[in-house]
């Protein structure tokens, strides 16, 4: 299926007017921060020059570039595509007028690396959070309830910290991923990354505090 016949296969199963102009903007941890590292976002739909609404339901990705003709005008996005480096394998969301919003992880067939699946379940995650997504939401998990106090910072010791540190490097040493990030690590403790590098600072931690 060549670029043409994709383009009117995608317009048909959103439910785009089949003389439709599409835009496609495809963004990376340049535009996205450094939480999207390694992973590319290509974002596709229709431009418009104002939102009916300032919260809309569907989602809508601003154009800011000032080298950019379209700068000021507004994505509406039908499609959002998500993947990592070279994966085969890709998360998308579709939004459709009537039928809302639809998530699949396709290209599972061509896996070749355990860490592909992970890293496209990942970058939907990321995406559902996205600051475009607009009112309709996907994959709004409920976080495991964590052991009392866990998320207070103020309570951990130095040694605590390093003992959490390394017992989350194990984790992700045997999933295969890289070191665990700052903000990996706030994360998994319930705190802010700021709140983090602060603590850091504060009892005089070089990063990583192996």
């Amino acid at each position: 299926m060549d670029g043409q016949q994709e383009k009117s296969a995608l317009t048909s199963e959103v439910g785009m007017p089949p003389d439709a102009s599409t835009y496609t903007l495809s963004l990376t941890d340049k535009e996205l921060g450094r939480q999207w590292k390694g992973y590319r976002v290509t974002l596709t739909g229709l431009l418009v020059s104002h939102l009916p609404d300032e919260n809309p339901e569907w989602p809508s990705y601003k154009l800011q570039d000032s080298n950019e003709s379209n700068s000021g005008k507004t994505l509406q996005v039908w499609q959002q595509v998500v993947v990592y480096k070279n994966s085969p394998a890709f998360g998308e969301v579709r939004w459709h007028p009537q039928e809302g919003l639809s998530v699949a992880i396709r290209g599972v067939e061509n896996i070749k690396e355990e860490t592909d699946f992970p890293r496209t379940w990942q970058g939907l995650l990321l995406l559902s959070k996205a600051p475009w997504q607009g009112t309709a939401s996907f994959l709004t998990l409920k976080r495991k309830r964590r052991p009392e106090g866990s998320g207070k910072l103020r309570e951990l010791t130095p040694k605590q910290l390093r003992e959490k540190y390394n017992a989350l490097r194990g984790e992700y040493t045997r999933m295969k991923y890289g070191p665990p990030t700052l903000e990996d690590v706030a994360s998994n403790l319930s705190v802010g990354r700021t709140t983090l590098y602060r603590y850091l600072k504060r009892h005089g931690i070089q990063w990583p505090p192996i």
